[in-house]
């Protein structure tokens, strides 16, 4: 069980995972997730669903809940 994930950081195919709440819904935009101690950073996003960015960086924003990090296999296609 993966419990521990950073963008650019262990494990190192992050782009195989994908984190989900304790309803089941996925979190986008997640750079940095820890569901042992329940928190993660993601990318703050605007009413449209856009990044929000303050001069020339994207604010980021720490959320605190129960959540699973999924290794999600590539479809056949």
């Amino acid at each position: 069980m993966i419990t521990y994930a950073k963008v650019n950081g262990p494990p190192d195919d992050w782009h195989g995972l994908s984190v989900f709440d304790r309803q089941g819904n996925e979190i986008k935009s997640v750079v940095e997730v820890n569901t042992a101690e329940g928190w993660l950073i993601r990318h703050k996003l605007d009413g449209a669903g856009r990044p929000v960015v303050e001069g020339e960086e994207i604010v980021n924003e720490r959320v605190e809940g129960d959540f699973t990090i999924v290794r999600v296999k590539p479809s056949d296609g």
